[in-house]
C-alpha cells in the first residue's frame, strides 16, 4: 500500500505501452527519457522501499514533540 511504489511502475510501464501501442513511433523514446529522470530523481524513496522505511498509505507519522516548531525567545 505504497503509492509511491505504484507511481514508479507507472512510470516503468509508460514507456513500455507507448511503444506497445505505437511501435513505429518515437514517442516512446522521449517517455523513456523522462521515466529515468524520474527514477533518477526518486533514487532516495526507492531505497526507502528497498529497505521497507517508505511509508504506507494511511498510516500517520509519528506525532512531534509538543513544543516543536516553536521558537525560543
Amino acid at each position: 500500500r505504497m503509492s509511491s511504489l505504484a507511481a514508479l511502475v507507472a512510470t516503468l510501464a509508460a514507456p513500455v505501452m507507448t511503444w506497445y501501442l505505437e511501435p513505429a513511433g518515437e514517442s516512446w523514446k522521449v517517455i523513456a527519457f523522462l521515466a529515468v529522470i524520474i527514477y533518477w530523481r526518486h533514487r532516495e524513496n526507492i531505497v526507502r522501499i528497498a529497505t521497507g522505511k517508505e511509508s504506507k498509505i494511511g498510516k500517520k507519522k509519528d506525532a512531534a514533540p509538543p513544543d516543536a516548531g516553536k521558537s525560543a525567545g
